[in-house]
């Protein structure tokens, strides 16, 4: 899918403290960007705290926060770039989604996606948080092409990948 002007950035995220949102806005602030989070309200008063950030800023009508989306898969190639500011993670698996869809994403450095992509992708990870940094390094993911994306996927998680995993651990558990 293709659309005439992409969005500024999404972020995929339940609302909790350690997703450390309130700096994914202080971000999209700086930036003059929009930002739409998909997202479950898991904490309720850190949403009043982020609610509250967002009207002290100024850019209510920049900050979209959505909830009852089923599918945030299909609407992700609206967007210019991805963002997941959370400060520790196992996956996240999001960054999967993110570059199945091909859109370009800045991610603190935590997680197995970390772990399995920083060596190709190196522009997508960051490791501390100021803001000057990440609005940096946001900049030069407009150069990274979707090949580099695909190829990272398929090395990494595709179905083949997956379905060959899988009969590796299977064929292990036959032999042993």
């Amino acid at each position: 899918k293709q659309v005439d002007k992409k969005e500024g950035l999404v972020m995929v995220s339940n609302i909790t403290k350690v997703k450390h949102l309130e700096f994914a806005i202080r971000l999209a602030a700086e930036l003059n960007e929009t930002l739409t989070i998909y997202g479950r309200v898991n904490d309720p008063q850190y949403f009043d705290t982020l609610k509250q950030l967002v009207e002290k800023l100024d850019v209510v009508h920049k900050i979209r926060f959505i909830s009852n989306s089923s599918n945030v898969q299909q609407e992700l190639y609206r967007y210019k770039y991805a963002i997941h500011t959370s400060l520790k993670e196992t996956g996240p698996l999001v960054l999967i989604e993110y570059l199945a869809q091909n859109v370009p994403f800045l991610a603190n450095g935590t997680g197995q996606v970390f772990n399995a992509l920083n060596n190709e992708l190196p522009e997508f990870f960051i490791d501390y948080f100021d803001i000057s940094s990440w609005k940096q390094k946001l900049k030069g993911l407009k150069d990274v092409s979707d090949y580099r994306m695909e190829n990272a996927y398929q090395n990494h998680f595709s179905t083949k990948k997956y379905i060959n995993k899988c009969l590796t651990i299977y064929q292990h558990i036959l032999n042993s």
